[in-house]
C-alpha cells in the first residue's frame, strides 16, 4: 500500500485502521480519540493536535477506522520549534492516533498508533 501524503499548507485528510496483530481493534463511542502529524522517530509533533469525532466523515470506530483531517492552519509551519514541536518540513513522518477509552481497565485506557506518511512540501498547480 502506498504512503498516504500530506501538501504542506493543504488540508490533509489520512485514515488509520487500528489493529494488534492483525485483529482489528473496534474503539468505544465513548473513548476520546486525537491525533497529529509527528516526526518519524515519534519525538515531536509537526502539527497541532486534533480531537476525532465519532461521528465524523469516514470513521468507522466499530471497525477501527478513523479519518484524521489536520486542516492547513494546524501544521506547524511558522511556529517556533521547540523541545516536543518540529515545523513540518518535506520527507517520511508518522500519524499518531491517541485513543484514550475511559471505559477500559487501568492500564489498557490509552493506546497509541503509528502509521508512515509522506510530507510533500508543495502543491501542484496545473
Amino acid at each position: 500500500m502506498p504512503l498516504q501524503e500530506v501538501t504542506i499548507g493543504d488540508d490533509a485528510g489520512l485514515s488509520c485502521q487500528l489493529s494488534r496483530g492483525g485483529v482489528l481493534v473496534p474503539i468505544n463511542t465513548s473513548a476520546t480519540v486525537r491525533a497529529a502529524i509527528v516526526t518519524k522517530d515519534k519525538k515531536k509533533r509537526m502539527s497541532s493536535v486534533v480531537t476525532i469525532n465519532n461521528a465524523g466523515l469516514g470513521n468507522d470506530w466499530a471497525n477501527g477506522l478513523v479519518r484524521v483531517v489536520i486542516l492547513a492552519a494546524d501544521q506547524n509551519t511558522t511556529e517556533t520549534e521547540s523541545n516536543t514541536v518540529k515545523n513540518i518540513e518535506s520527507g517520511l513522518a508518522m500519524l499518531e492516533v491517541e485513543v484514550n477509552d475511559q471505559s477500559q481497565s487501568p492500564g489498557n485506557r490509552l493506546n497509541s498508533w503509528h502509521e508512515h506518511v509522506m510530507v510533500n512540501n508543495a502543491a501542484i498547480n496545473g
